[in-house]
C-alpha cells in the first residue's frame, strides 16, 4: 500500500491500455452515471436502476457524494461536521460480471460506503492517446448522479477544447417567495427554518443531507446558509476552505425593516487524503418580492490520469456559479469552486486550471436609505498533482468569489458590502499518488487451456495464469494440482463477488507394446534375436537400430526406446548371457493328468537351436529322442522308475547327462 503524504490522495485506480497508437477525438459527455441503490456481495457489487451503458471489463468509478453528520444545535456551532462517515470516498474497480441490474466487481472495495447515502458509480473511459475537439463536460449534480468527468489515457491526452464542469456541483438554494413584508418587531436568528414559513431562505447543498428544515442561516457541512428574515445576503458554498457569509438588510426608515440575520458562510471540510468533493452550493438569499436570488452551484469534479497532457493554453474549468442578483431582497451566495486531480507525469503547452469560487449575488433597489444583504463570495476549489510541486506548464487559479455589493443607488452603502465576505482561496495539493494496475488484483481468469491427453503413467500439472483463492474440483487450493488419472478437472477462482470458472478434460494414451524378456542367453554362433512388440511402433537400440527385430551376436545389456503413434515412450531392457551348457533340469516329472508338472520341461532350452535331447533306461536303451525339444515328453506310458537322460546343446560344449524320475499315483 502507497502510504499517503501529508497532502497526498491515496486512489485505487485501474489504468487499461488501448493497443492503438492513433488518437481518438472525444467531445460532450464521455460518462455514463449510475445512482447506488445497494451494496453486496461481500462489499463487492451494486444494484443500480439500470446497468444500461455498462459492461463486463469496464472501469468504474465509485464514489459517495453525501451522508455527513453535522451538528444541529441551534447555535453558531450548527453545519459542523461532525463525522464525514463515506462522503467523499472513492475507489476505481472493473466490472466483472452483470446481472440483471446488479454490477459485480473484480474484489472488495476498499471503503466502506453507506447505500442510504448519495453513492453512485461512473463509468470510467481508458484510452491510448485522445484529443479533446470540442468541451468536454458532464452531466450537473442532481440530486443523485452526475457532476463528474473522469477519463484514463495511457499515451497523451490533448487539449484542443476545454473541460468544463463549472456550475455542475452541489446545488445552489433555490429562492422562495416571503409572504412577509417586513421583520419589524421579529428578530428571525434561528439556523434553520421550514422553508414554508417565510423566515428563513434556503440552503445551499453540501455533503450532509437537509433536515426536516431546510431554510434558515445555518451552513448545512460545506453548502451556504440561506438569508433569514428580512432581506438578508446567502452565505457562499464552501469546499476545502469556507465560504463568505452573507450581508445583512439595514433599514435606517422609522418602519425598520432590518434583516441582521444573512446567511453562513459554507464550512472548510477535511478531506483526510482520502476523500473529494464537489463545490458546496450557496444558500439563497431572502426574498419577498418574487425575485430570483439563487444561491450559485458549486464547481464538479474532474479526474484525469494520463502519461502527458498537451494543454494548448486550453483549460479545465471547476468554478462555481454567482448568486442571483437581487431587487428589493437579498442576494444569493456564490457556489464554490469544484475539485481537480491530475495525474501526470508530464505537462507540455500550457494547460489552464480554474477552480474559481462564484461571486456572491448584489443587492439592488430604489427604496431610500434601503440597504438591502448582498450575498457571500463562495470559496475556491482544491486542485491535486502527482509532483511534489506544481508542474511546468500548469496555471492554477483558486481564487475565492467576492462577495456581492449593495446597488441601491438612493442609499449611503452603495457599494458596500453590507458585511457579506468572499468565499476564501482554495487549496493546491501536491503529492497525488494514484495505484496503477501493477499493484491493483485484476479480474479472476480461470484458464487451464484446451483438454489434454497423456499417456499411462504420466503426470500433468494444471495450473491458471491469473488469480487466487482458488478451488479445484479435487478440493485442493493450490495454485496449481497435479494429476495422473483421467477424468474431468475443473477450477474456481474467487475474487471479490467475481467467480471465474474453467474445466478440462484429461483422457489417457496406451503404452507400446512389449513382449520382450528381462533376460536370455546366447549360445549359438549365429547370435540370439531380440524382438519387440508391435512392429508399427518407432523404436530405437542402444546399438543405433531402428528395427523392431534384431539378432544380437555379444552379451550384454541392450536397452530400446519404444514410441507408439500417440506418441508414449517406454524404455525397455534385456541383459544377453551366455551359455554355460549346465542349465538347471528338473529331475521329476508326475504325468498324471492334473496340469501341474505333466511334462519335462526345460527352462531356456529354445536357446540352444539344434539341441537334441535323449532318454534312456537303466540298461541303455534309447526310449525317446528329439532334436530342438520343445517341453512336451511325458514320459510315453513309461512306468514309474529312474531313467537317464543327455543333453547335446549344439554349441561345441560338452554334453549334460543326469537322470529323471517318473513319479506315478496310484
Amino acid at each position: 500500500m502507497i502510504k499517503p503524504f501529508s497532502f497526498s490522495l491515496t486512489v485505487i485506480i485501474v489504468f487499461a491500455v488501448s493497443l492503438s497508437g492513433l488518437s481518438q477525438s472525444i467531445s460532450g459527455t464521455i460518462n455514463s452515471y449510475h445512482k447506488v441503490i445497494s451494496i453486496g456481495g461481500n462489499n463487492a457489487s451494486v444494484e443500480v436502476p439500470s446497468a444500461s451503458g455498462l459492461a463486463v471489463g469496464d472501469t468504474v468509478l465509485i464514489i459517495q457524494m453525501q451522508g455527513a453528520q453535522i451538528y444541529s444545535a441551534n447555535n453558531a456551532g450548527y453545519g459542523a461536521v461532525i463525522d464525514y462517515n463515506g462522503s467523499g470516498y472513492f475507489e476505481y474497480a472493473i466490472i466483472c460480471n452483470i446481472l440483471a441490474n446488479t454490477v459485480s466487481f473484480n474484489e472488495e472495495l476498499s471503503n466502506n460506503y453507506d447505500q442510504s447515502a448519495t453513492v453512485q458509480i461512473v463509468s470510467v473511459p481508458n484510452y491510448g492517446n485522445a484529443t479533446i475537439t470540442g468541451t468536454l463536460t458532464c452531466q450537473p449534480w442532481n440530486g443523485s448522479t452526475g457532476g463528474i468527468v473522469i477519463l484514463n489515457a495511457s499515451g497523451t491526452l490533448t487539449f484542443n477544447a476545454n473541460i468544463d464542469v463549472s456550475n455542475s456541483g452541489f446545488r445552489g438554494g433555490i429562492s422562495d417567495s416571503s409572504i412577509y413584508d417586513c421583520a419589524w418587531f421579529d428578530n428571525f436568528s434561528n439556523y434553520t427554518y421550514d422553508i414554508t414559513t417565510g423566515h428563513g431562505a434556503m440552503k445551499g447543498e453540501g455533503i450532509a443531507f437537509y433536515g426536516t428544515n431546510t431554510a434558515g442561516k445555518g451552513a448545512l457541512a460545506n453548502g451556504g446558509g440561506g438569508g433569514n428574515d428580512h432581506n438578508s445576503g446567502g452565505g457562499g458554498g464552501g469546499n476545502l476552505t469556507s465560504g463568505g457569509d452573507g450581508g445583512e438588510n439595514n433599514d435606517a426608515n422609522p418602519n425598520n425593516c432590518t434583516g441582521n440575520h444573512p446567511g453562513v458562510g459554507g464550512k472548510s471540510l477535511n478531506d483526510q487524503n482520502t476523500r473529494v468533493f464537489l463545490g458546496g452550493g450557496g444558500g439563497a438569499g431572502h426574498a419577498n418580492n418574487h425575485m430570483i436570488t439563487d444561491g450559485g452551484a458549486g464547481g464538479g469534479i474532474v479526474i484525469i490520469m494520463a502519461n502527458n497532457i498537451a494543454g494548448n493554453s486550453n483549460k479545465i474549468l471547476a468554478n462555481g456559479a454567482a448568486g442571483g442578483i437581487s431587487i428589493h431582497d437579498g442576494g444569493g451566495g456564490g457556489g464554490a469552486g469544484g475539485s481537480i486531480l491530475l495525474y501526470t507525469d508530464e505537462i507540455s503547452n500550457t494547460l489552464r486550471t480554474e477552480a474559481i469560487g462564484g461571486d456572491g449575488g448584489n443587492a439592488g433597489g430604489v427604496t431610500a436609505n434601503r440597504c438591502y444583504g448582498p450575498g457571500g463570495g463562495g470559496s475556491g476549489g482544491v486542485i491535486w498533482y502527482k509532483t511534489n510541486s506544481a508542474p511546468s506548464n500548469l496555471s492554477i487559479n483558486l481564487a475565492g468569489g467576492s462577495n456581492g455589493l449593495v446597488t441601491s443607488l438612493s442609499t449611503s452603502c452603495l457599494g458596500l458590502s453590507n458585511g457579506a465576505d468572499s468565499g476564501q482561496d482554495g487549496v493546491e495539493n501536491n503529492k497525488l499518488e494514484i495505484l496503477t494496475n501493477a499493484e491493483y488484483e485484476t479480474m479472476p481468469n480461470a484458464n487451464l487451456g484446451e483438454d489434454k491427453a497423456i499417456c499411462d503413467g504420466d503426470i500433468i500439472t494444471l495450473s491458471s495464469a491469473e488469480g487466487n483463492n482458488f478451488e479445484w474440483s479435487t478440493g485442493s487450493n493450490e495454485e496449481s494440482i497435479e494429476v495422473e488419472d483421467p477424468g474431468t478437472y475443473y477450477l474456481s477462482i474467487y475474487s471479490g463477488a467475481c467467480i471465474s470458472r474453467d474445466t478440462i478434460t484429461i483422457s489417457q494414451y496406451d503404452l507400446p507394446e512389449n513382449n520382450l524378456p528381462t533376460d536370455t542367453i546366447l549360445c549359438s554362433y549365429l547370435g540370439v534375436d531380440l524382438e519387440t512388440g508391435n512392429p508399427d511402433d518407432y523404436v530405437i537400440w542402444s546399438t543405433g537400430e531402428t528395427s523392431h527385430l534384431i539378432n544380437v551376436l555379444e552379451e550384454g545389456k541392450y536397452s530400446a526406446t519404444l514410441t507408439n503413434d500417440d506418441g508414449c515412450s517406454i524404455e525397455i531392457e534385456v541383459i544377453v548371457s551366455a551359455c554355460t551348457n549346465n542349465l538347471e533340469i528338473p529331475n521329476l516329472i508326475t504325468p498324471n493328468g492334473d496340469g501341474n508338472n505333466d511334462t519335462w520341461i526345460i527352462e531356456t532350452i529354445y536357446s540352444y537351436p539344434g539341441n537334441m535331447v535323449e532318454i534312456y533306461n537303466r540298461n541303455g536303451a534309447l526310449l525317446f529322442q528329439m532334436e530342438n525339444y520343445n517341453n512336451t515328453w511325458n514320459a510315453d506310458n513309461l512306468p514309474a522308475a529312474a531313467y537317464f537322460y543327455v543333453i547335446d546343446y549344439n554349441n561345441g560344449g560338452n554334453k549334460q547327462q543326469g537322470s529323471i524320475s517318473i513319479v506315478r499315483e496310484k
